[in-house]
């Protein structure tokens, strides 16, 4: 257990918070000022933690949360927060809400906000623990055509994911080969049809996230016999890694929650959700 509990800070909090004015960092948000003042007082022996009820990471993220909470020697609550204008895709861990959503979550609602892939830079509201998850990047082929990317020929379709990490790596590399060595990339809004299309023959292999491509072979065990997930050499696809989020006005909770999940990583807790939720693959 962590040592300082939290709940000491958060008895403390609530009056600081509701005071912040608004100033230049809101800026940005296009919200009146009577939204920008913070309404959450955390309760002193507990932490809300919000949770992207669509994404396919919820049930882990739930189960991280409680153990999280126990760490901190604090009860919790889970914020199921649901899709807004823009509807979720299947297999999938991107929140699809605006930044003034995501504010007005933790602002009036929620004290940490689990599920944010890890950032060069954030909103100037905003604050990040260190990453608790890294998740690699594959490729799916036909069982035994290929043993990594670097095996499929040049002209060959690879596809890739509209605007992910993967696809900007793909891009960038075949800008920097001969046109005559290059391969093609085929965009797809999702990851189930990153598969589908390898099935159909479409493409000859699809990058793909990984805890996508596993857990959607577990649920189409006929797909999962005639394909296989090999390496993307020679790419060097950095993980997709997740944080929490914290407004930059309870930097104590950050810390917290950083502290705890140090803690969690020391005891296996984190590695043992991730295997447990098929978010991770266990080794062979």
């Amino acid at each position: 257990m962590i040592s300082r509990p939290l709940s000491a800070f958060l008895a403390a909090l609530g009056a600081a918070c509701l005071a912040l004015p608004a100033s230049a960092q809101f800026a940005d948000l296009d919200l009146p000022e009577s939204m920008l003042r913070p309404t959450r007082t955390p309760p002193a022996n507990s932490i809300a933690f919000c949770v992207n009820a669509a994404s396919v990471m919820a049930d882990f993220d739930r189960a991280l949360a409680a153990e999280l909470a126990g760490a901190l020697l604090v009860e919790h609550e889970i914020v199921e927060v649901e899709p807004g204008t823009t509807p979720s895709e299947p297999y999938d861990f991107r929140l699809p809400l605006y930044e003034s959503e995501i504010y007005l979550y933790l602002a009036h609602r929620c004290d940490a906000f689990l599920g944010f892939t890890q950032q060069a830079e954030y909103p100037p509201w905003l604050g990040a623990t260190p990453a608790y998850l890294a998740t690699p990047t594959v490729l799916v082929v036909r069982k035994g055509e290929y043993r990594d990317l670097g095996a499929v020929p040049p002209g060959g379709r690879i596809g890739t994911r509209l605007l992910s990490l993967s696809d900007g790596y793909l891009m960038s590399y075949v800008g920097t080969v001969p046109e005559a060595a290059r391969w093609s990339r085929n965009l797809y809004r999702n990851h189930p049809l990153l598969i589908e299309r390898v099935l159909d023959g479409t493409v000859e292999a699809s990058l793909i996230w990984e805890p996508a491509a596993r857990l959607y072979l577990a649920d189409h065990p006929d797909a999962a016999a005639r394909l296989d997930l090999v390496g993307t050499a020679p790419l060097a696809i950095p993980p997709t890694e997740f944080v929490i989020a914290v407004r930059r006005a309870n930097d104590f909770i950050t810390l917290s929650l950083t502290q705890a999940i140090a803690e969690l990583e020391t005891e296996h807790t984190i590695e043992r959700l991730a295997l447990e939720f098929g978010l991770l693959a266990a080794d062979p």
